[in-house]
């Protein structure tokens, strides 16, 4: 189990479909960032980070992303279906796939 430093309260990993693990993953993806030899100065880009995260974690993953962008200096872009975690965004960028052509725009 992982107890939540905010609250104290402790946590199965494997509850609510295993989306836990996806902000745990995403996290010692970004801790073995920070202490490699060789770290990239660019965006760090996530694909679905979340997609198994049920919506009573949604906010804490919120805060989780943006506090990493502010830590680490740099930019997130985040590939999501999740219209929830997509609006924490400050550029949203829509794509929609129309009769085989992709066509993106900005929310």
């Amino acid at each position: 189990s992982i107890v939540n430093s905010k609250t104290g309260v402790e946590m199965d990993p494997l509850d609510d479909g295993g989306g836990l693990v996806d902000i745990l993953s995403v996290a010692l993806r970004l801790v073995a960032l920070r202490y490699s030899d060789n770290p990239s100065n660019g965006p760090i880009i996530l694909d679905e980070p979340f997609k198994m995260l049920s919506a009573k974690y949604q906010p804490g993953a919120i805060d989780f992303i943006q506090s990493a962008s502010k830590d680490f200096g740099r930019q997130i872009i985040m590939i999501t279906h999740n219209d929830t975690l997509a609006a924490m965004g400050k550029v949203v960028r829509i794509a929609k796939d129309e009769e085989g052509v992709s066509h993106a725009s900005y929310d």
